[in-house]
């Protein structure tokens, strides 16, 4: 039995009646079963009202599998439950002081719906619930509010590097690229030879050609496996983002950008378009970026620095959303499987908002705290 599950059904009412029996053999009617308290500190049902004992009772409701649960969240510690006037549990193993009173409690196992429990169990296990159960073009509102959430959620994750230059525009763009050239494949071999270039003594070289040799040096890509200090990942990985090809790629930007008298986050978007247009225009052509990995470095590389150097984090992803419904949709195995169920993806912002969706909800399983799930596991 999961806590959110049993909050899903508190506040949907999904009882046979609004009568229970506390553990102490009084008589409760639920007149008000509480508003969900989904974003604040504090007990799950605010403003709920109960009658006991011919007394009205207004407060808030606590829900715990085990009332056992009480102590083990340390609410008896909180002062913000002294209100709570009815405590709902699964089972119920221990009874619960607070501020010296003992709080009603009814244990509901033998109260719910067994049909919609077993439904539910089944149906979470599955790694995409909505698949078969939801019309989303009747919950387009939820659908968008999801989207936006799961966004912010996405970047609320991104922090300046914790180094002495972390208010330094240059070295959090850097960072940003690094892991960018390195995609899922190569990011940590990526970090490492970024970690191992020292940004001053190689500003004070003021050569191009010796920065971008330096770079291919420290790399030790074309050394052999077991000699090298940085362990890149060649399994599996197409040649257009084979180690060789990104490092080749990384040190002609890297070496351009670090040289650059105005970078700056108002330009550093026309500079990098610059520098990949000139790199293009003389590299072989198994080694030229393509339009697809500029806009993942869009994605990935701009869209991160932009929110982490903006104002405030509301400007921030108004930036980056901005940029997002610019650029073309991304296509994976996730956006097809949105696509499937009916949802439309028209630009990288409906792509990346449902990748973070589908990485934050629907992977974990938190289908009950996501407004589309919940329209999913009502039926």
């Amino acid at each position: 039995m999961k806590e959110d599950y049993l909050q899903f059904i508190w506040s949907q009412k999904r009882f046979l009646s609004n009568e229970f029996i506390t553990t102490n053999g009084e008589n409760v009617v639920v007149i008000d079963f509480g508003v969900h308290n989904e974003k604040l500190d504090g007990p799950d049902f605010l403003f709920a009202s109960v009658l006991m004992d011919d007394l009205i009772f207004y407060g808030t409701i606590e829900i715990h599998v085990n009332s056992s649960d009480w102590y083990q969240h340390n609410h008896d510690k909180n002062r913000a439950y002294d209100n709570v006037i009815l405590h709902v549990v699964y089972n119920h193993d221990k009874n619960v002081i607070q501020n010296g009173r003992e709080v009603p409690t009814i244990q509901i196992k033998n109260k719910i719906d067994f049909i919609h429990l077993r439904s539910f169990e089944s149906r979470i296990i599955q790694h995409f619930i909505c698949q078969k159960s939801v019309d989303f073009t009747s919950l387009n509102a939820s659908l968008e509010e999801m989207k936006d959430i799961s966004l912010s959620l996405k970047y609320n994750q991104f922090n300046l590097p914790s180094n002495t230059m972390e208010k330094d525009f240059l070295f959090s763009f850097l960072v940003f690229m690094s892991k960018a050239f390195g995609t899922n494949v190569n990011q940590n071999a990526f970090l490492q030879l970024f970690a191992s270039i020292n940004i001053e003594n190689v500003k004070a070289m003021n050569c191009f050609e010796d920065v971008r040799q330096l770079i291919l040096l420290k790399s030790q890509v074309d050394l052999p496996k077991e000699d090298a200090l940085i362990h890149w990942n060649v399994k599996g990985v197409r040649p257009s983002n084979s180690p060789k090809v990104r490092v080749e790629q990384f040190a002609y930007v890297f070496a351009r950008i670090v040289l650059s008298s105005n970078f700056k986050m108002k330009n550093c978007e026309t500079i990098l378009n610059e520098i990949i247009h000139d790199y293009n225009e003389t590299s072989k052509s198994n080694l030229k970026l393509s339009s697809s990995f500029y806009q993942h470095l869009i994605i990935n590389l701009i869209c991160p620095t932009l929110y982490l150097f903006s104002s405030n984090k509301t400007v921030g992803i108004k930036l980056v959303k901005n940029k997002l419904k610019l650029l073309a949709q991304e296509k994976n195995y996730i956006t097809r499987r949105w696509n499937s169920v009916g949802v439309v993806i028209k630009n990288a912002f409906d792509s990346q908002a449902l990748l973070s969706l589908n990485k934050y909800y629907c992977s974990q399983k938190k289908c009950l705290s996501c407004m589309v799930g919940k329209k999913a596991l009502e039926t």
